[in-house]
Order: C-alpha cells, then structure tokens, then sequence
C-alpha cells in the first residue's frame, strides 16, 4: 500500500513560525509557471518566464555575478536532493 505524504497539515506551530521569520520571499516567489501536456506527458516552462524569474532573484546584479555557474550549481543541487 502506498504512503501517502502528509501534506501542508503536518506542520507543527514551531515550522511555521521558524518559516515566518526566514525573510520576504517576495523575489522566490511566485515560481514560473510550469505547463503539462496530458497528451504527451511533457512538462515544459516558457524560457522568457524563467529567464525573467531569475532576475528578479538576483536584481540588481547578474546571476552570474552571484553564482559564476548558476546551471551547474542548480544541477548540483539537483543531484543532491534526488539522493536525499
């Protein structure tokens, strides 16, 4: 039988409030959008919609003044989540 993630519920009053004083989140979100294909099970995002989510992030600098390799520090960081 498949367990099933408890979701947002399972957050304890001590989670959210360390949450809440993490900082604005105003430039992390709203992510990009991402649109699903039902017919050919594709996941896409509009590369204008990224590339302009991404400078929020970094506004007033580059990315690439922050992070000299941005796509292999994401990649990294993928690899290290999948593993977790």
């Amino acid at each position: 039988e498949p367990v099933l993630s408890p979701g947002p519920v399972a957050l304890t009053a001590g989670a959210i409030s360390r949450a809440m004083r993490a900082g604005p989140v105003d430039r992390l979100l709203p992510l990009p959008a991402i649109h699903f294909d039902a017919l050919s099970k594709r996941v896409t995002q509009d590369p204008t919609e990224v590339r302009r989510y991404v400078g929020r992030i970094f506004s007033p600098l580059r990315h690439t003044q922050v992070i000299r390799d941005l796509p292999g520090f994401l990649r990294n960081v993928a690899g290290i989540l999948e593993k977790a």
